[in-house]
């Protein structure tokens, strides 16, 4: 009897051992689970790969084709980028014209919003080093566009993020402030480009300047305004017959 008692007293110890050990068992499965949770969380949140996993709450109905893992994580860096005001961001977009779309949503919305608070303008900058310390980035590219206009500074402007900003910045300074018609090859898109000799001709009343322009039409439109602002006939003979009825 003695020894059936000690065994049954050794067996409820043995149980009341185990039972702690089983329950720090489960704890320990239960906050390695919540740690690996947060850390897979921390890892979704600040891995670029891991954007096309967000949820797309402004759809880019223009540019993102058949709900493809691509143009998913592409709404979702636009998405991102726009909420945070972060134009850093819109350069991972590979589309030009997205992310072109990207970083203007974010500098308008800054501009607008930082008018309604009534901010200081950006007088307060002189100098390109100023910018690079502003936040949000939206605020570091107006700095830089504004003082690459103040400056007259063409090479500021290819700090800016797209191709259609750099160029707009290039045309604001080379077509409407120096009005060089030998700067217009620097900038890329032919349009711009194009417009950049069209304007400056005009300007300066100079046909010669109009040869420059690769586009048939916009070149005769730039003759043709010339020769109206000149009363010059003669000017009308550099215009192709089938655009010299242009009004």
């Amino acid at each position: 009897l003695v020894q059936q008692t000690l065994r049954e007293n050794g067996s409820n110890r043995s149980e009341a051992v185990q039972v702690p050990s089983k329950k720090k068992k489960k704890w320990r499965i239960a906050l390695v689970t919540i740690v690996g949770f947060m850390i897979l969380s921390w890892i979704v949140y600040l891995t670029p790969m891991a954007l096309p996993l967000c949820k797309a709450t402004a759809p880019l109905r223009a540019f993102v084709a058949g709900g493809s893992a691509e143009g998913k994580r592409i709404e979702c860096i636009f998405n991102r980028a726009t909420k945070k005001q972060d134009a850093d961001l819109c350069q991972q977009i590979a589309s030009e014209e997205v992310k072109d779309q990207c970083v203007r949503e974010i500098l308008i919305a800054f501009s607008s919003e930082a008018n309604d608070r009534k901010d200081a303008t950006l007088d307060e900058f002189n100098n390109i080093e100023t910018c690079w310390t502003q936040a949000p980035s939206a605020k570091k590219y107006l700095c830089i566009s504004y003082i690459a206009q103040q400056q007259k500074n063409t090479q500021y402007c290819g700090l800016l993020l797209t191709v259609s900003l750099q160029d707009e910045c290039l045309f604001g300074i080379i077509a409407i402030a120096k009005q060089d018609q030998d700067s217009c090859p620097l900038i890329h898109k032919e349009t711009t480009r194009n417009t950049c000799y069209r304007t400056i001709a005009r300007k300066k009343g100079m046909p010669d300047i109009c040869k420059n322009i690769t586009n048939q039409a916009s070149r005769d439109d730039c003759y043709y305004w010339i020769a109206l602002a000149q009363h010059s006939v003669g000017l009308c003979s550099s215009i192709q017959p089938e655009t010299k009825t242009l009004s």
